[in-house]
């Protein structure tokens, strides 16, 4: 049977993305758009095309090869980002292809927060027109369906690709396990520096560990001088262990397998699926920056959420002094990562999606 032909359309093609993309060319003859930059390292089964768009303030354009492009295919999957001018219009012409939408489910940025209990405002009465005139939406997390309860949106066209990162199958040895883990860019807004306070506090406060303890972080970023001069100055170069950007995944986990917990102070982002599928439960701030990957996590089931800043040091105090609690955290949340969240989840959600789009008229 001839596969039906399925265009994805987005700025980026990311490459922790095309794992999930190889698994939906299994099913569909899948091409991926993009007009921005190709980022993919791994081997890309699926078709690629290049859009050249234009940039006219906050808005790409991409113009008449998007349109006749789009006619090819029996669906077309975008966001609801109304930056991408034509993503804002696509589902109100008329066409012969399925249109899906997908995407974080609610507008949010590093300045607007998640927040699925926050007031409508008029670009989201914009997006909820789109989500409506679309024949099914994709959201990351089921988390943001509770946005939009107090609407008319068709909750039953909603399915659920859980934001997610592939992991490297290794198991951790626990008497190994004798750090602290950071993984992320090293922006001002992730908090590193008041990690690194912190893993100082609660190192000073202990007599005798009984184990050598380090924070390892992984990444660069414009803060990495500064905070370098701050583990000088703190005394801590033999304790907190720089590691600069890592793209392997094999010494990602290797590391995974040494961190008894990943924490992100106020970022909560892909590291935390990633971090519990390989075992290591997230330690975050409950107002942290996220797409909706903090609804991963079930608190002291599976990863912790704190309140205050404060209370990050004796977060980590206990990390060193009561190693077999977070053990079993990890234990927990890889579980769920194995039950909920891994790439076969991610691209099942999108296959359902396309599946139920082509069963209606």
């Amino acid at each position: 049977m001839t596969k039906k032909k399925v265009l994805l359309v987005l700025n980026r093609l990311c490459d922790y993305r095309v794992e999930t993309y190889n698994q939906i060319n299994e099913v569909f003859d899948f091409t991926v758009g993009y007009n921005v930059a190709d980022e993919s390292i791994k081997h890309c089964e699926f078709r690629k095309i290049k859009f050249s768009t234009k940039k006219v303030g906050p808005f790409h354009i991409f113009g008449r090869k998007f349109w006749k492009e789009c006619k090819k295919y029996d669906a077309v999957i975008t966001s609801f980002d109304i930056h991408n001018f034509e993503f804002a219009f696509i589902p109100f012409i008329k066409r012969k292809y399925k249109l899906l939408t997908w995407s974080i489910g609610l507008r949010c940025s590093y300045t607007r927060p998640y927040d699925v209990n926050r007031s409508h405002q008029f670009l989201d009465k914009i997006a909820y027109k789109i989500l409506q005139a679309a024949d099914a939406n994709i959201f990351y997390m089921d988390k943001a369906r509770e946005f939009w309860k107090s609407t008319a949106l068709d909750q039953s066209k909603i399915f659920i690709a859980p934001n997610t990162t592939g992991v490297v199958e290794k198991t951790a040895v626990a008497s190994e396990k004798s750090s602290i883990l950071f993984v992320g860019t090293l922006y001002k807004t992730k908090g590193v520096d008041k990690l690194i306070t912190a893993f100082h506090e609660a190192i000073s406060s202990i007599d005798n560990l009984s184990s050598p303890f380090t924070l390892d972080i992984v990444g660069k970023g414009e803060e990495l001088n500064n905070l370098k001069s701050m583990v000088e100055k703190l005394g801590l170069d033999d304790k907190v262990i720089f590691h600069g950007a890592i793209y392997d995944e094999n010494e990602l986990s290797t590391l995974f397998s040494k961190a008894l917990v990943c924490v992100s102070p106020t970022q909560a982002g892909l590291t935390v699926p990633k971090s519990m599928g390989y075992g290591v439960p997230v330690v975050t701030k409950r107002n942290a920056i996220t797409g909706g990957e903090i609804y991963h996590i079930a608190e002291n089931e599976t990863g912790i959420i704190y309140d205050r800043d404060e209370e990050l040091a004796g977060l980590i105090k206990d990390c060193m002094i009561s190693a077999q609690k977070y053990i079993k955290m990890g234990e927990n949340a890889r579980s769920y990562y194995k039950n909920n969240a891994t790439i076969a989840h991610q691209a099942n959600g999108v296959i359902k999606a396309l599946t139920y789009s082509f069963s209606t008229k």
